[in-house]
């Protein structure tokens, strides 16, 4: 069997999985740091195959006393980190990727074009940690934000400013304070917009230098009865992904209140591009019983009719009677969606100081992923819990 190694943790999984089946090994670089000169060519000794990125640099000398067939892979359009030398090699192919990164770069683009349009909402985003969190969403998941809009109003004013610009009858509200801050901020909700002006002053009176934030969102995402349920992931870079995950007709809020939990993963860092469907059993560490099951139902009911006191029946009928575990698809697309993207990013990620964060994402009816909200490490550090 050939051996590969990727010193790249930003190598595709389904390229991973291409190779395996070619029966080809493939191995990640687990070092903190880049691998060094020496530590590249003991590398290249060892495996058949080495995948790199541009940050490293292949020189003549450490190629000069390879006597067979080698293949190095660079992750990149370029090859200028590659010394020319290299590739007059007997024994070394050298081959490149020549439409790398084309979408990335034009996704690039197109997020600080849109990063200047909203610069106004800068320092609040970063004052307050929930509207940064929605912010990470729409920064490293883009294809699945919710958002259409997304408003940060600290006053009465605020509101009145925009109002005209807001689209939508009918918009979700959540609201939050900085961190340290004493006082219980009312839960997040969803209304008709002529309510916005008695809510701003309910989170106010609650705690007055909260802000609230009114998200106009893509439509179904902010269904909280026909659900497939909620996960809530706990990263913690190149150690672990736990995941939690609550069932249908719930969503992330019982998790995040520690008021249930239906399942839960425990994932290996190093493990996240090998997954495979069998990890939906590999990894499991626990299951709620039946009995508990009813109990967090009862509890969700109550919440749900209190919210929409008219959809009562409805509620009833939609709860399931027994939890019958994560669906395998489920599973697949959170995998493929949500954590081997971030997987992918995870330097991006540190450098930004998220070397441990959180991610809810609830499930609407259709099966789609809706991220509300990356959690950065001092999400939950103020005095008081905050309902949402």
């Amino acid at each position: 069997m050939l051996k590969a190694c990727s010193i790249s943790r930003n190598i595709n999984r389904q390229a991973v999985q291409i190779l395996m089946q070619k029966d080809i090994s493939v191995d990640v670089w687990s070092g903190e740091k880049s691998p060094n000169e020496e530590e590249l060519q003991e590398l290249l000794r060892i495996y058949d195959i080495l995948i790199i990125g541009v940050k490293q640099k292949i020189t003549k000398d450490m190629i000069s006393n390879i006597k067979n067939p080698k293949i190095i892979g660079t992750l990149s359009i370029g090859l200028n980190h590659i010394e020319k030398e290299c590739f007059e090699s007997d024994f070394v192919d050298i081959v490149n990727c020549p439409t790398a990164n084309v979408t990335s770069v034009a996704e690039h683009i197109f997020a600080l074009i849109l990063d200047l349009s909203k610069k106004q909402h800068v320092p609040l985003i970063n004052m307050y940690k929930k509207c940064k969190g929605i912010a990470l969403v729409g920064k490293y998941l883009p294809q699945l934000t919710p958002l259409n809009k997304m408003y940060v109003i600290d006053s009465l004013e605020d509101w009145e400013q925009v109002e005209s610009e807001f689209p939508v009858t009918m918009m979700t509200a959540r609201c939050d304070c900085s961190k340290g801050v004493n006082g219980k901020l009312p839960s997040g909700q969803t209304f008709n917009r002529d309510r916005v002006k008695e809510y701003i002053q309910e989170v106010k009176s609650a705690v007055p230098n909260a802000v609230i934030i009114l998200q106009d969102m893509k439509k179904g995402t902010n269904e909280r009865i026909h659900t497939q349920g909620g996960v809530c992931l706990n990263v913690k870079i190149g150690d672990y992904v736990y995941m939690d995950y609550v069932g249908p007709s719930f969503d992330c809020r019982e998790m995040c209140l520690g008021k249930a939990t239906h399942e839960a993963w425990n994932i290996p860092w190093s493990e996240v591009p090998f997954m495979k469907d069998l990890a939906i059993t590999k990894y499991k560490v626990s299951e709620i019983s039946q009995e508990g099951y009813i109990e967090t139902a009862k509890e969700r009911i109550a919440f749900l009719v209190k919210a929409f006191p008219d959809r009562a029946d409805e509620i009833f009928e939609t709860m399931p009677k027994r939890y019958k575990g994560i669906s395998r698809q489920a599973f697949r697309d959170v995998r493929d969606q949500v954590i081997f993207p971030l997987w992918m990013q995870h330097e991006q990620l540190l450098r930004e100081g998220l070397g441990s964060f959180g991610v809810e994402v609830n499930i609407v009816e259709d099966g789609t992923l809706v991220p509300m909200e990356i959690q950065v490490p001092d999400r939950f550090k103020a005095n008081e819990t905050q309902e949402r």
